[in-house]
């Protein structure tokens, strides 16, 4: 399991921004009467938001030494497009974090990640695996060679996971 608890005063290289999406879906939102799939996903988008913020603000608390933070760091190398929420680089690792503002009950079995109900919901874990393996990559091709790795954080206190694997990167509240 990776640990944040290093010390870190931030040098905060980018303030975190709403998405061009959000934006969009927000004014949309004031301005027809959505979808039931497009109202859930606007849902998602600023629950997403705010999981972000409360995640900068914990960052900003936390941290005492020093290291670079980025968040919403989008990249799109070879065509090949992947949003990273937070970057933390310390002197010897880069940490790439994927906030997740869940609320419920969740559980993993060899099938994926559902909620309690049952249903089947997005692993992050695959969405993690490709943002460091395509993070790798880009680094690799511009000359760089760092430690690089990553974790989910689920940063709702309303958020329970049973059934974690032990062998992943993820940190809950």
């Amino acid at each position: 399991m990776i640990s944040l608890e290093r010390k870190c005063a931030m040098k905060i290289e980018m303030e975190r921004s709403e998405s061009r999406e959000l934006i969009i879906m927000r004014n949309l939102n004031t301005r027809m009467a959505l979808s039931s799939s497009d109202k859930k996903n606007y849902f998602n988008m600023e629950k997403g938001y705010e999981g972000e913020v409360q995640f900068d603000a914990l960052l900003a608390e936390k941290l005492k030494s020093d290291c670079l933070a980025f968040q919403g760091l989008r990249l799109d190398p070879d065509s090949n497009e992947f949003q990273i929420d937070t970057v933390l680089h310390f002197k010897e690792t880069i940490y790439l974090v994927d906030v997740k503002n869940y609320e419920g009950e969740y559980y993993y079995s060899a099938k994926g990640l559902f909620a309690k109900n049952g249903n089947e919901v997005k692993d992050p874990l695959i969405q993690l695996k490709r943002c460091l393996s395509l993070f790798r990559q880009f680094l690799a091709k511009n000359g760089f060679s760092f430690n690089v790795e990553a974790c989910v954080r689920f940063i709702n206190p309303e958020f329970t996971l049973y059934q974690a694997p032990l062998t992943e990167p993820i940190i809950q509240v």
